[in-house]
């Protein structure tokens, strides 16, 4: 029997765009392989799950408070 360990590889959470980073309260939860890019906005007690990502590289994203943003989903507004 081969005993084997996965390794979760975090990506870039944070990532700024044109000097726009994204505003996350402490009390909210990123998953290690989700992402935030640009003008974001995470409301308090929010999260965002495994793969997900939410791109704020064209215009604003505001996420409101106790929203959760489920795992691979895509949030980008043009």
């Amino acid at each position: 029997m081969t005993k084997y360990t996965e390794r979760l590889v975090p990506s870039t959470r944070f990532v700024a765009v044109d000097g726009m980073a994204p505003s996350v309260s402490e009390a909210c939860f990123v998953a290690p392989s989700a992402a935030l890019v640009g003008n974001v906005t995470l409301g308090q007690e929010s999260s965002v799950w495994y793969g997900a990502t939410v791109r704020g590289d064209v215009n604003q994203v505001t996420i409101g408070d106790q929203t959760s943003i489920g795992d691979r989903a895509v949030v980008h507004v043009a």
